[in-house]
């Protein structure tokens, strides 16, 4: 075709200024207007005039002339000859609407091969105008599920060089041209320390110059093409697409662990296309919603396989972006894994995820192998590498715990080596957060101000997590704002009561494991352990304190080392608790610190809690039923089919509670109030608090019901921790029962 016909019939225009702020324009004489408004041309070109020039040399011989105020003059020079065109601006012509648009990531490498492309537009259908792309790899078009809106995700192999645009009958109505980054040079490593939990996942990096400092995903590396409306283009990149911005902006790790399968093929695998990483507002967030994907455990393979597809690519796009040449992984498995199961994941996820992203971005990906605990470390292990170097803490005889939603990892070290470890199912959801979602017209009273929203769902497991996405974007602001002002609201005392009693109780249940160990000659000190905490749930430990800061001289840490005392019968050293300066970080951080010189004696001790009460375990096999009465320190071992599981006496749950209030009183502690009267008084008659006892025992008699069959399938049930749940269930309904507005 002669290069006189490659021009359209017709020019198309923006109508707006600067409305392509990622694109290249041509040379302009004057300033183009129409009805007095700046506008912006899309290029009146067919694609075939890429036979005769390269869309660099399009731009740079490319002249625009505006004749009048209604005549356009597009020349092009070829081969020393003048080609040109004169256009009339017509209002039908006119695009007045933006669609998003946007290529990730923006830049170019040696041998990376994985660019995709981003078409929202907008809802504004024929108002606007469509893209299309040669040599893509995979296109997906899909429309919302409400059946508004049209979308479009391409992946090429190729940074791309130019973009068709088509009006709604798919004919070419002009050509925008991109501008291409420059080649970055890959010279450098990086270590990489991922911590994917269920909840939370972080990731840290440490180079041969640097310590380790936290990942930044916010580096802004998307083209944006089109000025379209920011109103539009946010919730369309969170919901579709990666967000040109994490939330929170300010810190956006660690990481919901949370996935969107919204427009994807359920029968396929595909990062972006299938799934994303989610990014929740705290105003927006609906987690009944069927395409958020929560809960994402190693036994979830598909979902847990496209988040970490989707996590692992962005590192990779950050360290290209960085001139790195080398990633070493250095990851972490959950301590109660066997060999097998941290093998499996090693192999069958980790190393398959990268071996399959090498091919396509020219990163070597150097991950860990079997039996290599410099890369490949259990979390209490990496907690250890955490609060030894980061930290600068000991240990010697210090336990760590680790406090997440759900469960308490419980780490105890003695010079340098772990001693015993466990993991008990009482977390911040126990301890904080169930409790307050048993009164969400409170929650919502105390929380209106920083997070909108409606509070009044009828789903309690709702109402929890987004009391959980609200603290995490603005739990810090509120502590910082409004904790003071609460010491004077006997409510809110109440409830500061209720969660002080769920972290005491955990340290009493502690104290019970250290006896045990002493009485076993495996801890050898005379005196409890400094306590160090952190995790993605530690932070509540800021609510009990009266200016919203919790810092190791806090009055309920004095509190803390009693209760420990107390439990253990182990001298009170008047160790302070320790909060962590960095929470949610130090499983990350701890992967890729230290010089492996920490001992993980995992597969010599014991993971296996302590039952914390006597218990009566009544179980079937071959056909005969046999009937065991455990003691209090006996290992919680179930097996064989369950026929009964009873707790006769809660001893040490009744010794805890007088322990808490003898405490309060004996250190004088004034942030924290007892128990009202109406639900407890300090006595030593035999009927003490028969009323409280007997709520208690019959909440837990109904979770006793459901300790039945076969024991593979019934998850650890603590005594004392269903004893201690048991209490805070009670206490938290009494707290939510005697509310008035």
């Amino acid at each position: 075709m002669p290069i006189k016909n490659l021009f359209l019939p017709e020019l198309y225009f923006l109508d707006l200024e600067d409305a392509l702020p990622g694109g290249l324009l041509p040379k302009c004489i004057n300033t183009i207007t129409f009805n007095d408004e700046i506008i912006t041309l899309l290029l009146p070109f067919y694609p075939d005039i890429f036979t005769y020039l390269n869309p660099a040399d399009l731009i740079k011989n490319t002249i625009i002339e505006v004749i009048d105020q209604e005549s356009i003059n597009i020349s092009l020079k070829y081969e020393n000859q003048i080609y040109s065109q004169i256009y009339l601006l017509k209002e039908n012509n006119a695009i007045k609407y933006m669609p998003v648009l946007t290529v990730y990531p923006n830049f170019q490498a040696k041998n990376w091969q994985e660019y995709y492309t981003f078409y929202y537009d907008s809802d504004y259908g024929e108002k606007t105008f469509s893209v299309k792309f040669k040599n893509c790899e995979e296109t997906e078009k899909f429309r919302d599920y409400n059946g508004t809106g049209s979308y479009q995700i391409n992946r090429l192999k190729n940074f791309p060089e130019y973009i068709i645009c088509t009006n709604f009958t798919e004919n070419i109505i002009g050509l925008i041209i991109l501008p291409q980054p420059p080649e970055i040079s890959l010279n450098y490593d990086w270590r990489v320390g991922i911590d994917f939990g269920e909840e939370f996942t972080y990731i840290y990096i440490s180079t041969k110059n640097s310590g380790a400092y936290p990942f930044d995903i916010n580096k802004n590396l998307q083209l944006n093409i089109t000025e379209s409306c920011i109103g539009s283009r946010l919730p369309a990149l969170i919901e579709s697409f990666i967000p040109d911005t994490f939330l929170p902006s300010d810190e956006p790790l660690p990481l919901c662990t949370v996935l969107t399968t919204r427009n994807g093929n359920s029968d396929q695998e595909r990062a972006i296309f299938d799934g994303r990483i989610y990014i929740p507002d705290p105003a927006e967030f609906d987690p009944d919603k069927y395409w958020i994907k929560l809960k994402l455990t190693w036994k979830n393979n598909k979902d847990t396989r496209l988040f970490l597809k989707n996590l692992v690519f962005i590192i990779n796009i950050n360290a290209a972006s960085n001139g790195i040449k080398n990633i070493q992984y250095s990851l972490a498995y959950p301590n109660n894994f066997l060999a097998q199961e941290k093998d499996e994941i090693l192999e069958e996820m980790w190393q398959k995820i990268f071996k399959q992203l090498e091919l396509k971005t020219g990163i070597k990906q150097l991950f860990p192998k079997r039996n290599d605990q410099e890369n490949y470390r259990s979390k209490n292990l990496a907690l250890g590498y955490y609060w030894k170097y980061k930290e600068k803490g000991y240990l010697l005889r210090t336990t760590i715990l680790n406090i997440d939603r759900y469960f308490t990892d419980i780490c105890i070290w003695q010079r340098n080596e772990i001693i015993y470890q466990c993991s008990i199912p009482l977390g911040h959801h126990n301890i904080f957060s169930e409790i307050l979602a048993m009164n969400p017209r409170y929650t919502e009273k105390l929380t209106k101000e920083f997070i909108g929203g409606n509070w009044g769902l009828t789903n309690e497991m709702s109402i929890m997590k987004k009391i959980d996405v609200c603290l995490r974007h603005k739990g810090e602001e509120w502590l910082k704002k409004k904790r003071v002002y609460k010491n004077n609201d006997p409510y809110f005392q109440n409830f500061i009561t209720i969660v002080s009693l769920g972290i005491t109780g955990l340290y009493y249940y502690l104290g019970l494991i250290l006896k045990t160990l002493y009485q076993e000659n495996k801890y050898h000190s005379n005196e409890i352990t400094a306590v160090y905490i952190g995790g993605n749930h530690c932070n509540f430990l800021h609510w009990l304190s009266p200016t919203g800061i919790y810092d190791k001289n806090a009055e309920v840490g004095k509190l803390l080392s009693l209760i420990l005392s107390k439990s253990s019968e182990l001298k009170d050293s008047q160790e302070k608790t320790q909060l962590s300066t960095c929470p949610k970080h130090e499983i990350a951080c701890g992967l890729v610190l230290g010089e492996n010189n920490l001992i993980d004696n995992s597969k010599n001790i014991d993971k296996i809690p302590i039952c914390g009460e006597n218990y009566l375990l009544e179980y079937e096999d071959n056909r005969k039923i046999f009937r065991e009465n455990k003691a209090w320190n006996s290992q919680l071992i179930l097996d064989k089919n369950i026929t009964k599981f009873d707790i006769p006496e809660i001893t040490h749950l009744q010794n805890f509670l007088d322990e808490f209030h003898i405490g309060l009183n004996s250190l004088k502690i004034d942030s924290i109030q007892p128990l009202a009267e109406s639900d407890y008084k300090l006595q030593k008659s035999i009927d003490r608090n028969s009323e409280l006892w007997k709520e208690v025992r019959y909440h837990l008699e109904n979770e006793l019901l459901n300790i039945k069959g076969d024991a593979k399938t019934i998850q650890e049930k603590i005594p004392f921790i269903m004893g201690l749940k048991s209490l805070l269930h009670v206490l938290g309904r009494r707290w939510a029962d005697s509310y008035k507005n």
